[in-house]
């Protein structure tokens, strides 16, 4: 039964190392076609890492292609005080507000043409973010001008070095809230505006947390996503959390989560956004892609135990069987350790662990962005009635723990399961289902 609360996902907007925009997107994991390529090839500004002090499986990511900032972002004044990850789901946003067919309605007023559209008090922005870093050609000028007639920087000298060479805003470049106030300004929002930082759970924590404020009628229009990058210089320098991946022949097959071979984590970048609405306030109910039947988040000192505490309080909430679960999309990263983990909880839940897809042997680990990757491949696919091959032909299926297949398939099952989880001990598990018509 629909109550009038029940949360549906109206629109959908990526930028992906797989393509720019929702067909693209589909197409390309629909085909099992890879984003992973050379490192150098990415248009971040980011300096390429030194060869003989990088390993190898850093020299290749997920990165996104074809993205040009001034096609999205109005006014084009705002771009300097925009980092690339903030332009990025900032882009985003708009591709699901143009999905949803809101373009007409936003900026938020109370009357446009006579006719009262949405009220600024009830449209929200929340998003998951991180912290981002700036290319380090942004503060060479400044770091030079420090350099003593010996060669040593002295730091005394670095206040007034940067107020020559840096821009006074460039703080404002890269601060984890900004997505959230971007997007806010942008369709005058005045409702709840919130940023979680909580890595790659940060876009289903903002997703329940947009929940939330739509039950508690707060809101009537929630905006929402992620946004993360693992490909920028300084993240590639701390690379200490997950091991890295070999290369494979051809290289774009170099991410093989869930795949007993592989040997480590490729990096990736992406920016996921969403637009959430109850079915009251629904204009076009045609338009509604999936509904949000739970979105779950436990925490366990054993990621493990925290992995199947979240998909059993998801049943739980959505109100439904494991056996009713049609697939699962996986935050599988290519980590045998953490792969392991999860590939475990689902086999502890299930009876019999339906298909699963791991969008990150395609893109990469996509930093805070990552959860939201795999909800909105699973709103692909309760949209489309298709499974998707689990990746790509380069992974070893038959020494996986967990059903993968190459080939595509129908959804046999009425709801979509997607895991996401950090090595923390943090995880949030997302259950969407059909519409139903509403």
């Amino acid at each position: 039964m629909t109550d009038r609360t029940d949360v549906f996902i109206t629109g959908l907007g990526m930028l992906t190392p797989v393509g720019i925009g929702r067909e693209p997107f589909w197409q390309a994991v629909l085909n099992g076609q890879s984003g992973i390529r050379p490192i150098d090839q990415r248009t971040d500004g980011h300096a390429i890492l030194d060869e003989s002090t990088s390993l190898p499986g850093i020299s290749v990511g997920g990165l996104v292609q074809g993205f040009d900032a001034k096609q999205y972002v109005r006014p084009r004044k705002a771009l300097k005080v925009m980092c690339r990850e903030i332009q990025m789901v900032y882009a985003s946003t708009q591709l699901a507000i143009d999905d949803a067919d809101l373009t007409s309605r936003l900026p938020a007023v109370v009357e446009q043409d006579g006719e009262t559209v949405f009220r600024p008090s009830q449209v929200g922005t929340v998003y998951g973010s991180e912290v981002f870093y700036g290319p380090p050609s942004e503060v060479r000028d400044a770091l030079e001008e420090c350099i003593d007639e010996s060669g040593v920087i002295d730091t005394n000298r670095f206040g007034s070095a940067a107020m020559k060479h840096i821009m006074p805003l460039w703080m404002l470049k890269y601060l984890p809230n900004m997505p959230a106030c971007h997007v806010g300004i942008s369709v005058n929002a005045h409702g709840p505006n919130n940023s979680l930082v909580l890595g790659e759970v940060s876009g289903p924590a903002a997703l329940a947390e947009s929940i939330n404020c739509l039950h508690r009628g707060h809101a009537s229009l929630m905006l929402t996503g992620a946004v993360g990058t693992r490909v920028n210089t300084t993240r590639l320098y701390h690379r200490a959390d997950y091991p890295v991946a070999e290369l494979s022949d051809p290289l774009e097959h170099s991410s093989k989560p869930h795949d007993r071979a592989s040997s480590g984590v490729v990096n990736g970048e992406a920016a996921i956004a969403m637009t959430l609405q109850t079915r009251k306030d629904i204009s076009n109910p045609k338009l509604a892609l999936a509904k949000v039947m739970a979105c779950t988040s436990r925490f366990h000192a054993d990621p493990q135990q925290a992995i199947g505490l979240s998909i059993r309080g998801a049943f739980e909430t959505a109100g439904i069987s494991p056996d009713e679960v049609g697939c699962v999309v996986s935050a599988a990263t290519g980590d045998r350790e953490s792969d392991t983990w999860e590939g475990e909880a689902l086999l502890s839940v299930f009876n019999t662990v339906p298909p699963v897809v791991t969008p990150n042997a395609l893109m990469g680990l996509c930093g805070s962005a990552s959860g939201s990757i795999m909800i909105a491949v699973a709103v692909e696919i309760i949209d489309r009635q298709v499974i998707p091959p689990a990746g790509h032909p380069g992974m070893q299926m038959a020494d996986s723990a967990v059903p993968l297949s190459l080939s595509a398939g129908t959804l046999e099952s009425p709801y979509v399961l997607a895991t996401s989880f950090t090595r923390q001990g943090v995880a949030v598990a997302t259950i969407v289902g059909p519409t139903f018509a509403l």
